[in-house]
């Protein structure tokens, strides 16, 4: 399980894209001088080279976002929309479209500096990955895609039980939430580390963890509405089960023994009805 870790990079360093919005700040000065004369055309081009910069600071931002899931995942999808590469362009043409049009360089020049503004860009911040992180061995019958998604659904069902422990009153329910979601991510970690049976795994991962999830987003979505010592005892006997079943199968997935988790399912999925906490 992957979790979004400190960067010591220097692409990080030099203000994780902020510096591109330090760009058109020039520019602000000159489009009120340019009002001011009435002069129409050299507003607009101001305009044009503020917005290209800016484009290019949110497009970086969002990229860098999307390159840090990539580095940090063990399986992952190249971006298929090229932000950074994007930010790039649109840095390079704002450079252009002021040298030539604003300050009114000769093409010559304009397209130099727009060609020193990209190199420059692409040193602070590269570009985009290219190629997907493959499954580290070949024969699971599963795609690399199919892979991410599994364990991106995952991630954002252990997300979504650990915020709903933040809710929680009850420190005692409180904290076997966050123990089953701290164990849900040993497991995930597992099943990256060797995703060998993915039928198996994602049954695991849409019943229990899905379960989980809609047991405790359910209750911390009634408990703070309506107070019932019976639907408190009924959620605990589910998180009891669930945290006990969380460590079996994180000792067998540890063992590569899945013998007997289509059992235990069906066990989970029928106290969860029985229980009525969902």
């Amino acid at each position: 399980m992957t979790m979004q870790p400190h960067s010591n990079s220097l692409r990080d360093w030099i203000g994780g894209g902020w510096l591109l919005f330090l760009l058109p700040m020039p520019l602000i000065p000159a489009l009120f001088i340019s009002l001011l004369k009435g002069a129409l055309w050299p507003a607009a081009v101001t305009v044009a080279g503020i917005g290209l910069f800016i484009g290019a600071g949110i497009s970086t931002r969002v990229g860098m976002a999307k390159e840090r899931a990539y580095e940090h995942n063990k399986f992952a999808t190249a971006p298929r929309l090229k932000l950074k590469l994007l930010g790039g362009l649109l840095t390079a043409v704002g450079t252009l479209v002021c040298a030539r049009l604003l300050v009114e360089h000769g093409w010559l020049f304009s397209l130099f500096a727009a060609s020193l503004s990209l190199v420059g860009y692409y040193l602070s911040y590269g570009f985009d990955p290219m190629k997907d992180k493959s499954v580290p061995s070949a024969g699971f019958g599963y795609t690399n895609q199919e892979v991410a998604e599994a364990i991106k659904e995952a991630e954002d069902r252990i997300h979504g039980i650990l915020v709903a422990a933040q809710g929680m009153n009850n420190l005692e329910l409180k904290r076997r939430l966050i123990r089953i979601g701290e164990s849900a991510k040993k497991i995930v970690s597992i099943i990256e580390d060797d995703p060998r049976d993915l039928r198996r795994a994602r049954k695991f991962l849409n019943v229990y963890l899905d379960g989980a999830h809609k047991v405790a987003k359910g209750y911390a979505s009634t408990h703070t509405q309506v107070q019932s010592d019976e639907l408190e005892s009924n959620f605990r006997n589910v998180l009891v089960s669930i945290e006990t079943v969380f460590s079996e199968q994180y000792k067998k997935l540890l063992e590569h023994d899945v013998r007997d988790l289509d059992v235990q399912i069906e066990v989970l999925d029928a106290q969860l009805r029985h229980e009525g906490v969902v």
